[in-house]
């Protein structure tokens, strides 16, 4: 018998919610396979078995928080016997990531049996009749513990009524539900304020190929934690009546996925080349559309970046990313009638940024100093002064 547990997979890591078992109850595993998917409240992440078997028994609720390292499964042989009795379900939330076996490890006999053919799955004449009147197919139930309640629910998800209207459902991804819970808690606790500036992109266009592979994106990133790191209150949190001022600026950029949006973090940009920038969101956003982010990947943000610019937006009302204080909304290049200082009209490329604050420790004047000094910086920008 094994049991599995919540695993730590980030130092600041206390909690994390069972999104979706991978593999059904009464179904085999083998070590290595994934087993489900565990959220945390950054970031999905698909957890793999550690040890062969057969996945006995469920012991926690799917989207239920749980402390890290307690008891949620059990992995054993088929004809096993599960007594839980004297097994610390609760666990020490201070071991490490690396679960141990409860007894000995399952025997190799046990792992892998044959899973149930379609047209074998055993049910009783009531649950083949309630299934077959529910519309729900017989073989769906196969390697699944069965009683009437399962069938019950597995037919209303698969035959859920449409409303008058016709509207259809879409399941929230777990990414989303991750996302629905933190940025409810962010716009409910933290009073916003958004400044928006018009900065003239010209020097920025001009010199965006000094940077090599690097991008705009990258630059603005760039940019932003350079000036950040020059206003110290903007790269800070509110912890109780103290603010928590980081000693590096870590750009939390926003990267959206086939599951949702998510928002890796690039360390310490203050100290790194555009080039550089480039290549860490490059690798982020490869994990983040691939095998997934780990929770460590999204730790550590000190302020958040995004940039919808590509598909048109010029300026948005942008909703802070908690616990930080400030997200910056970079929004499209738009070709835009200006006066000049000396009152020639010119057209130029202006961007807007739309910047959101929490108004709780940053007043207007400490984020127009900001503000004012990003674009400052942006129009006079030098390719010499960063690599």
């Amino acid at each position: 018998m094994y049991i599995v547990r919540m695993p730590r997979l980030g130092i600041t890591m206390e909690s994390g919610k069972v999104g979706r078992w991978i593999v059904a109850v009464n179904s085999p595993v083998k070590a290595g396979d994934p087993l489900f998917e565990m959220e945390t409240d950054k970031s999905t992440v698909e957890i793999e078995a550690q040890a062969s078997g057969i996945l006995r028994k469920l012991l926690v609720e799917l989207d239920q928080e749980i402390a890290v390292n307690t008891a949620i499964a059990v992995i054993a042989g088929e004809d096993e016997k599960i007594d839980l009795a004297g097994v610390d379900l609760a666990g020490d939330p201070e071991e490490g990531t690396a679960p141990a076996p409860e007894s000995a490890p399952v025997a190799a006999a046990q792992t892998e049996p044959a899973a149930a053919a379609p047209d074998r799955v055993r049910l009783s004449p009531y649950n083949r009749k309630l299934a077959q009147d529910l519309g729900l197919e017989v073989e769906s139930l196969a390697g699944l513990e069965i009683s009437e309640e399962l069938i019950r629910s597995m037919a209303a998800d698969q035959t859920r009524p449409a409303p008058a209207g016709d509207a259809d459902y879409v399941e929230l991804t777990s990414i989303q539900r991750a996302m629905r819970a933190h940025i409810t808690a962010s716009w409910t606790s933290i009073p916003h304020f958004v400044q928006i500036l018009s900065v003239d992109m010209t020097n920025v266009l001009k010199l965006k190929g000094a940077f090599g592979k690097a991008g705009l994106n990258d630059i603005l990133v760039k940019m932003v934690a350079d000036t950040a790191a020059d206003h110290p209150m903007i790269n800070g949190r509110l912890e109780g009546d103290r603010v928590r001022i980081g000693r590096n600026v870590n750009v939390s950029v926003a990267v959206a996925t086939p599951k949702g949006l998510v928002v890796p973090v690039v360390h310490a940009v203050e100290t790194l080349g555009v080039q550089d920038v480039n290549t860490a969101i490059a690798a982020l956003a490869a994990k983040a559309k691939g095998p997934g982010l780990a929770p460590a990947d999204t730790e550590g943000g000190t302020i958040t970046f995004s940039n919808l610019g590509a598909y048109g937006v010029e300026y948005g009302t942008p909703v802070i990313n908690g616990p930080q204080a400030v997200l910056v909304f970079a929004g499209a290049i738009v070709k835009t009638v200006t006066v000049g200082e000396d009152d020639a009209i010119r057209i130029t490329p202006v961007m807007r940024l739309s910047i959101a604050f929490d108004h709780r420790f940053i007043d207007g004047m400490t984020a127009a100093a900001f503000t004012s000094d990003l674009k400052k910086r942006l129009e006079s920008l030098n390719p010499t002064a960063f690599g």
